[in-house]
Order: C-alpha cells, then sequence, then structure tokens
C-alpha cells in the first residue's frame, strides 16, 4: 500500500507554473529530476510506510481501549488521579505525541512549498494550522470518550457512598464532641476525630472531581504544544529573527 500510494503521488507531474528541485524542463517535456525519482521511488515509501504501519497500531490501540471500555472496571472513585485509577491511560495517549510531531513537521514544509509557490500569506494558513492542532488534540484524547459512561457511573456511585459515608462520620463527631463540657472539648486536642474529618474531606473532594475523560488539561497543553512547535518556523517567512526577538523582548519588558 506504501509503495503504491507514493508511486501515485510522487510521479504525478502537474505543469502548474512551479518548477522545483522535483522537476525540470518546461512546457511538455517537464519531468521528475534526479532528485524527484529519489523522492518518488525512495523517500516517500518509506515515509508512506511509517505512516500506514502506524496507523494500523493506532487502529489496534482504539480497538483495545473500546474493547477495555466495555468491561466491567472495578473503579475507585476516590482515586487521586481524579479518574478512578484509568490515570494510566493518558500516559499511554503521551506516546503518540510523536507522531503528532512527524505528521506536524511534514505539513509545515507543505505549507511552506505552497506559501513559496503560490504566494499565500501566512495568515490564510492559521485555519489549517488551527484544524490540525484540534484534529490532534481529538487524535489522542478520542478513545478516552469511550469511559465517559463508566467513571460518570463510578463517580455518581461515589458521591452517593461518601455522602452516606460523611452522614454517619460528622454525625457521630457531633454527638461525641458538641455534647460535651467546655473542659471535656479540650480533650480534642489529642484526638485523631479531626484529622479523620479532614482527611474525610479531602476524599470526598477527590470523588466530587473526577473528569469524566481519563485526559487533564496539562496533557491537553502538551498535545497542542507539540502540534503547534513545528508551525513556528514559518513565522521567519514574515518576520526576521530580529523582528521576532524584538517583539518578545516588548511583551516581556
Amino acid at each position: 500500500l506504501a509503495i503504491i500510494y507514493a508511486l501515485l503521488i510522487g510521479l504525478k507531474v502537474t505543469d502548474d507554473g512551479f518548477i522545483g528541485w522535483s522537476l525540470v524542463g518546461s512546457g511538455d517535456s517537464i519531468g521528475l529530476s534526479r532528485a524527484g525519482w529519489y523522492y518518488a521511488l525512495v523517500s516517500m515509501p518509506i515515509y508512506q510506510y511509517f505512516v500506514f504501519r502506524w496507523l494500523w497500531r493506532i487502529a489496534i490501540w482504539w480497538r483495545f481501549l473500546h474493547s477495555l471500555s466495555r468491561m466491567k472496571l472495578s473503579l475507585v472513585p476516590s482515586h487521586p488521579d481524579r479518574e478512578g485509577g484509568l490515570g494510566i491511560l493518558e500516559n499511554g495517549q503521551m506516546a503518540f505525541l510523536l507522531i503528532i510531531a512527524a505528521m506536524s513537521a511534514v505539513m509545515s514544509a507543505n505549507l511552506y512549498i505552497h506559501m513559496i509557490h503560490t504566494g499565500a500569506a501566512l495568515k490564510s494558513q492559521v485555519p489549517t494550522i488551527v484544524a490540525f492542532v484540534l484534529v490532534s488534540i481529538l487524535f489522542v484524547a478520542g478513545p478516552l470518550f469511550f469511559f465517559v459512561g463508566t467513571l460518570m457511573k463510578a463517580k455518581h456511585r461515589g458521591l452517593f457512598s461518601y455522602g452516606d459515608l460523611g452522614d454517619a462520620l460528622f454525625r457521630a463527631f457531633d454527638e461525641k464532641w458538641t455534647v460535651k463540657s467546655y473542659e471535656e472539648k479540650r480533650d480534642m486536642l489529642g484526638s485523631a476525630d479531626p484529622s479523620s474529618l479532614a482527611d474525610y474531606g479531602y476524599a470526598y473532594e477527590v470523588v466530587a472531581a473526577m473528569r469524566p475523560v481519563p485526559f487533564s488539561k496539562s496533557g491537553l497543553m502538551a498535545t497542542a504544544a507539540v502540534a503547534l512547535v513545528p508551525f513556528v518556523p514559518l513565522l521567519l517567512h514574515v518576520y526576521s529573527i530580529k523582528e521576532i526577538l524584538r517583539q518578545l523582548m516588548g511583551i516581556l519588558g
């Protein structure tokens, strides 16, 4: 598939008035240069091979997560990752950031060639870049949405369970300490009861803060950053390094 796709794309010669490193000649005699043949027969097939290989792995991973989400998972609502213990899945998704970086670099290069060829402004490419970033986020976080139903059920179950536990705990604390005399209440300084209430409060806050998707804000920002960084060199097509540094100093100053 990689070889067929690469040959269909790489050997396609279009006379659009632009002669680059991959084409030679003019008019009806336009054809591939030696670099163009190398691109079509070597570089492109190797690149497409790795692309299709990773797409296959991703498809298998998505299917695995879908199957996992349909199992009867024993989630812990008070787990400190605020995802019932599924936070490890986000770490697995972060492994795909390398693929996003590679795709972003290739897309950035293609946009640069398009800008040089057509004279298009960088602003006109912003919608494409934004769309790529959004697709990258969906690519990483997408399969984690399979667990929305499971996490929401675990959260509701945890709120009811910990709500009932809190009612019993605070009633016992109230019955034990509020009826005591002033002198007896001073014994609370050496008691573990207030600490128990504080620990329960933390556990309840964790349950109440459970996320419907095992994907944090830090993961979201990391994905967006990895997708955007390869597009930064496009600024050099519009601004010089001195201008960029001058504007950064102005912002920081």
